[in-house]
């Protein structure tokens, strides 16, 4: 794959998480919808390996997790 198509996967994937954000749905949905983006993103493009000789693309989609991590972290703990 080349890297302008990792770059197009980085921002489609930042896309939809901000669609997430922005979606007025339950916190039960958002909680769902987040945990599928960051497996699907963790396990196709971490996990996977097949990426590795793209470092600059895998330390930008971990950051993206990470933010992913913190909003769920922050919605699923809203009510403590």
């Amino acid at each position: 794959m080349l890297i302008a198509g990792k770059t197009r996967i980085l921002f489609e994937s930042k896309k939809e998480f901000d669609s997430i954000l922005k979606a007025e749905s339950s916190e039960e949905d958002q909680l769902n919808e987040l945990v599928k983006l960051r497996n699907y993103l963790k396990e196709t493009y971490i996990m996977s390996g097949k990426y590795e000789e793209f470092p600059r693309q895998i330390k930008e989609i971990e950051k993206l997790i990470a933010e992913i991590d913190a909003h769920w972290w922050k919605v699923f703990t809203k009510g403590d």
